[in-house]
């Protein structure tokens, strides 16, 4: 016998294992696939679809057994809550050099919003006051006519 022939007659054994193998892993995966159709192909479909949309409006809705995706959401959402609250001005219904009186003094109950987001603002933020705002106002009339003054 030739030599390559004698080569290949000892590698047999382990080509059989490895087809064997290979089937097994093709049998396996057929297993997966979903059941063959039977019927109209359409009807399958939405029922498919119907499954899926009741299975998402559990998990969107928190249902019981369905509340992970929920409860993933909410450090996110508080965390973006708080940001967006943190971009927002603090305004001052009297300016503190026209009453003469400090806005912690004032004896006037603050309302639940400012006083929940006063430990989440920033230090960087700025109190925007009543002449400010007629400040800027101001400016942008300013601007506008002399914009117009432009175009006659």
């Amino acid at each position: 016998m030739p030599s390559f022939a004698a080569e290949y007659l000892s590698r047999l054994p382990k080509i059989r294992e490895q087809v064997r193998e290979q089937a097994k892993a093709t049998e396996e995966a057929l297993a997966q696939l979903p059941a063959k159709l039977v019927g109209l192909p359409a009807v399958e479909i939405n029922a498919l679809i119907s499954r899926f949309y009741e299975e998402l409006r559990l998990y969107i809705e928190g249902a019981q057994g369905y509340e992970s995706l929920l409860q993933s959401c909410l450090g996110p959402y508080r965390a973006f809550k708080t940001s967006i609250r943190n971009t927002a001005p603090v305004f001052e219904l009297k300016d503190p050099e026209e009453s003469g009186i400090s806005p912690n003094e004032s004896g006037y109950a603050s309302d639940d919003l400012s006083e929940a987001l006063e430990p989440t603002r920033s230090k960087s933020q700025t109190t925007i006051g009543l002449q400010d705002i007629r400040d800027m106002i101001n400016s942008y009339v300013i601007h506008a006519s002399l914009r117009q003054t432009e175009y006659i």
